[in-house]
């Protein structure tokens, strides 16, 4: 059994969702795994037999996008010391482990990668979505990106932009679901549309918003509801919003665990997503579990999940075209094959995808 340091966010009992996809990898008895996490409120989620989790302090406020120049700039330094420190006490953490990989899922912890390569570990990072963002203009990302055996990536529009700054062999692994959480409870469908996210920019919760509105003000659908479920950085901002124009029928759940998300999964007849750019969202996968039409943007692997012909795209930035496709998907009976796209996104499978990339490179040592 070889030993793997995974460096990033370790979901809790409050935070479900954060670092989800890196922790469903542990649940494999080839591998023993310590997990080094940001200490994030909540109790942990149950470790795997051979996992050990260690979690140091890290700023995890949201960047003050609202706030005066002065601020956002102690912000950044603040930001920058709190990922040395972290770095640093991983690095002093992990130096007598016997390490075999390590596996980085953010381009944040680089100093821990550049450490594993200097102590002739095998080095792996991740790109789960906006990474990319802060990497592919990053000179000194560049200079060092030969460091890493392999690079893996959830969303296949990523793929093209790695290939511009990495020459080792990028990955395409997608996303996976749960399916002994996400299950269809075969509740009654209410007349609401879901709408699952962090409250950012890139989320466009305000062209839900504004074609939702156009779709109640037909009175065939009057009585839909829109649930929003979430939190973030601009949940004020659209809840005032929202109030301003007197919009009806729209709730704000606030944060939701995953099981908490089932039962209104089930109860939800459509569940939307506007996004400007996406990874691979598993809310997607989620929703389809449990038996939920989807109307969606076609943005980062969603046309791998749901097909390229798929009849609920959302095709501009426009409220009216919202409205059309929630009209279109209310009025429609087609039937999204769930069973196929669960069995093909099942983390066993994704698991073994890691594991086997892992062995190959490591075969001659183990």
């Amino acid at each position: 059994m070889f030993k793997l340091a995974r460096i990033g966010n370790y979901p809790t009992s409050t935070h479900n969702k954060v670092g989800f996809h890196a922790y469903n990898l542990f649940f494999n008895d080839k591998i023993k795994t310590l997990y080094i996490s940001a200490k994030i409120p909540g109790t942990p989620l149950p470790l795997n037999k051979n996992a050990y989790l260690k979690r140091f302090n890290f700023l995890l406020k949201a960047y003050p996008l609202q706030e005066i120049f002065i601020k956002r700039i102690i912000f950044n330094l603040n930001r920058i010391i709190s990922i040395l420190n972290f770095s640093l006490k991983t690095i002093l953490f992990l130096q007598n482990k016997k390490i075999n990989i390590i596996h980085i899922h953010s381009p944040m912890y680089i100093l821990v990668a550049i450490w594993g390569y200097l102590t002739k570990k095998y080095i792996y990072i991740s790109f789960h979505g906006e990474e990319i963002r802060k990497v592919k203009n990053s000179f000194f990302y560049k200079k060092i990106a030969f460091i890493f055996n392999a690079v893996f990536c959830i969303s296949k529009p990523l793929l093209d932009e790695l290939k511009k700054i990495h020459s080792q062999p990028i990955y395409y692994i997608g996303n996976g679901i749960d399916d002994k959480e996400f299950v269809d409870l075969s509740l009654v469908k209410k007349k609401q549309i879901l709408f699952v996210a962090k409250f950012k920019k890139v989320k466009r919760h305000k062209l839900i918003i504004d074609g939702f509105a156009k779709f109640i003000s037909n009175k065939q659908f009057s009585d839909y509801q829109l649930l929003l479920a979430g939190d973030g950085d601009l949940l004020d901002e659209i809840m005032t919003y929202v109030e301003n124009n007197k919009f009806n029928n729209v709730n704000f759940l606030g944060n939701k665990t995953s099981s908490e998300l089932v039962k209104i999964y089930n109860e939800s007849e459509v569940f939307a997503l506007t996004s400007e750019r996406e990874g691979f969202p598993k809310v997607i996968l989620e929703a389809i579990a449990c038996d939920c039409k989807i109307v969606s943007t076609n943005v980062g692997s969603i046309d791998e999940i749901l097909g390229k012909d798929y009849p609920f795209f959302i095709l501009s930035d426009k409220p009216d075209e919202v409205c059309r496709i929630l009209t279109k998907s209310v009025k429609n009976d087609f039937k999204i094959d769930k069973d196929k796209i669960l069995k093909k996104f099942n983390w066993e499978r994704i698991r073994n995808k890691y594991l086997n990339i892992y062995m190959n490179d490591l075969n001659d040592k183990i």
